[in-house]
């Protein structure tokens, strides 16, 4: 299975529901991301810029970073450790979430340490399009291994993906936020001239977040 593959079927997975989570009859991530095809998401927009304009010509710019893309971009599938977590947890009877990984971590079966870390971007300033929970071990940069689960339900307090393995490229990982002045100087100009041959107000030629290596009018404006 493919990296994208992978991705597509995390995003896709039921998480179930609650009556009291706010999803509704069928707003929660999964249900909704369940309606698209792999090739929908492949095909989606990399960056969505949101201009607001309210009261007396105050304006925000709001960016909206593809979650598929991202996470395509920045790991690559760990079949071999996925079984080997997804075997520990079934043998010693824990489910895939926070408790089973500190468990296998205490084991002693994560390279690089047993100390379990965990990280939300719902606790960061993230302009991903979905939540994501991330677990390592020892310290972050010498870690080249993340235990990922992605949110697919409503209240952000539940509703996460059983745990799968990634390669992880930190510096592309963690690049999921843009100020607004960011905003405006690295995606807004192109809205401007809409042309892969932009320029910015400063004459400099604009063609790829350096980044994410992505063309910036792989874009979606909304007004």
């Amino acid at each position: 299975m493919t990296t994208e593959q992978k991705i597509y079927k995390m995003l896709t997975e039921s998480t179930g529901q609650h009556f009291l989570d706010s999803g509704g009859t069928n707003n929660r991530h999964w249900q909704q991301n369940q309606k698209k095809t792999l090739e929908d998401f492949q095909n989606e927009k990399h960056f969505q810029v949101e201009k607001k304009e309210w009261g007396d010509n105050q304006v925000q710019w709001l960016l909206t970073i593809s979650l598929f893309h991202h996470l395509s971009d920045s790991l690559t599938y760990d079949e071999q450790e996925t079984n080997n977590l997804n075997s520990f947890l079934e043998s010693e009877g824990f489910a895939s979430d926070r408790e089973g990984i500190d468990e296998y971590a205490s084991a002693g079966y994560c390279a690089g340490g047993q100390e379990l870390k965990s990280i939300n971007s719902y606790n960061e300033d993230c302009d991903l399009s979905q939540t994501i929970l991330f677990h390592y071990v020892g310290d972050l940069f010498e870690s080249d291994i993340i235990y990922l689960q992605i949110h697919n339900g409503a209240d952000v307090r539940g509703g996460y993906t059983d745990i799968v393995a990634f390669k992880v490229d930190w510096d592309m990982l963690l690049n999921w936020y843009y100020s607004e002045d960011e905003i405006l100087e690295q995606f807004v100009p192109c809205l401007i001239c809409n042309d892969e041959d932009c320029i910015d107000k400063n004459g400099t030629h604009i063609t790829n977040n350096m980044v994410t290596g992505f063309v910036l009018p792989n874009l979606q404006t909304i007004n």
